[in-house]
């Protein structure tokens, strides 16, 4: 609209010198007015081409499109007037039947895409702002339209040539109306398929359109057609580039926030240890292995003593804190990295270790528990003034015809007998034995 305005304004001054004060016409001035008229469409342009809200755009993206707007506008005057501005050359223009033709199909088509816009809007503004536009549009095309029509033939002046200067009114009037955008008007939906063929074809077909425009131009500007050509390549190029490299950013992104929500998921928030879904699916695993390579797989099941009492006494901030020192504690005896520990459940611990037998996991387990006793959590109770844990431990040799859950089964077994002996020690199932 600042184009439009500023371009009536110098018709105005132009109109003004040559009819009222008589001056001569300044051809520099004429082929600036020209040019104006003509970049109040690179604007309309670049928005129809903008994505869906919501949708990547960057900067870079925006300058592309905007040196391919101003390039095809560009060749469009040349097409219509065939001459280079501001050069010394006479105007060689198109005949007005052509220029009609031209305005009326360029008219059409960008009114039919910002209708497209329209009935595609992701966000409540954007609905707003291309219904806004597609009335302009329809508005200020079909008058300049007309003019072309009606008065495109006149030498001289008349009130025809208001018709052109109405639309620009209207389109203040039409901003003013316009609604201001809302944060619940900005929210976006997921764009249907019109709104991703736009989104996909819209920036292309301006490309297309500059690369045509550029060998049309070739047929009488041969140097500049083919550096226009060779412009919208390189653009092309370039936005192939960015889009790659945002296409290999996202993904990237995705795989880290997926591999993120993944620990996550495995992970139990309060101790930082792996969580009960972890263990399960670990325990299966290692097991699976185990039966391959018949080497003994150990099993440990462990709870904290008389945590309830300690919950009781001292609060719930203070059974999570036990938990968690506990946790980590026993986690720093495991001897290996591909040992697991993981919160079974409330205050009981799993670990599993992989190719261990029952002497090398009883040595584990004792560790464990000197390592709980030496952090002095108060907790007065029969079995002394400080937090302790009790430890199963259930260790199968292959081949064999137990099962895992029975393994499962008979650390648990050995942790009620260490809980049933006094507690803070360690007991060692029955299993434990080549069978």
């Amino acid at each position: 609209m600042l184009l439009e305005v500023i371009a009536l304004s110098m018709e105005a001054w132009l109109f003004y010198n040559s009819t009222v004060l008589h001056n001569s016409l300044n051809v520099a001035s004429d082929y600036a007015n020209l040019m104006l008229s003509f970049g109040t469409g690179v604007p309309i342009i670049i928005l129809l081409a903008l994505p869906s809200s919501g949708k990547q755009y960057s900067r870079a993206f925006f300058w592309i499109d905007m040196v391919q707007a101003i390039l095809w506008g560009y060749i469009v005057y040349l097409k219509l007037f065939g001459v280079i501005p501001f050069t010394h050359t006479a105007i060689h223009p198109a005949s007005n039947e052509t220029q009609i033709i031209f305005n009326v199909t360029t008219s059409v088509a960008m009114i039919i895409v910002a209708f497209f816009r329209f009935t595609s809007a992701t966000t409540i503004d954007e609905k707003n702002f291309f219904r806004f536009l597609t009335i302009f549009l329809v508005i200020s095309d079909g008058m300049l339209n007309l003019h072309d029509i009606v008065a495109g033939g006149f030498t001289t002046a008349s009130y025809y040539d208001l018709l052109g200067t109405i639309p620009i009114l209207i389109s203040v009037m039409l901003v003013l109306a316009l609604p201001y955008e809302t944060p619940e008007g900005s929210i976006p939906k997921p764009p249907g398929k019109i709104a991703e063929i736009l989104n996909i074809g819209c920036p292309s077909l301006l490309t297309l359109m500059l690369m045509g425009a550029g060998v049309d131009a070739m047929t009488r500007f041969f140097n500049f057609g083919l550096g226009v050509v060779a412009i919208g390549f390189t653009l092309y190029l370039i936005r192939s580039v960015i889009i790659q490299r945002n296409l290999e950013r996202s993904e990237r992104s995705l795989k880290e926030a997926r591999d993120e929500l993944e620990a996550i998921s495995l992970t139990d928030a309060l101790t930082g240890v792996a969580n009960r879904r972890c263990f399960d699916d670990t325990f299966v695993a290692e097991w699976s292995r185990a039966v391959r390579t018949r080497n003994p797989l150990s099993l440990l099941i462990m709870d904290i003593d008389h945590f309830k009492h300690l919950n009781d006494t001292q609060g719930h901030q203070a059974g999570d804190d036990c938990i968690a020192m506990v946790a980590k504690a026993i986690h720093g005896c495991l001897p290996r990295s591909g040992d697991l520990l993981a919160r079974y459940g409330g205050e009981e611990f799993c670990v599993i270790l992989p190719t261990t037998d029952s002497t090398g996991a009883q040595i584990v387990s004792t560790k464990m528990c000197e390592t709980v006793i030496s952090l002095a959590i108060p907790n007065e109770t029969s079995v002394g003034p400080h937090v302790s844990i009790s430890v199963g431990i259930a260790t199968c040799y292959f081949p064999t015809h137990l099962t895992s859950h029975q393994l499962l089964e008979a650390a648990d077994k050995a942790l009620y007998r260490a809980k049933k002996n006094g507690r803070n020690r360690v007991e060692v199932a029955l299993t434990s034995v080549l069978l």
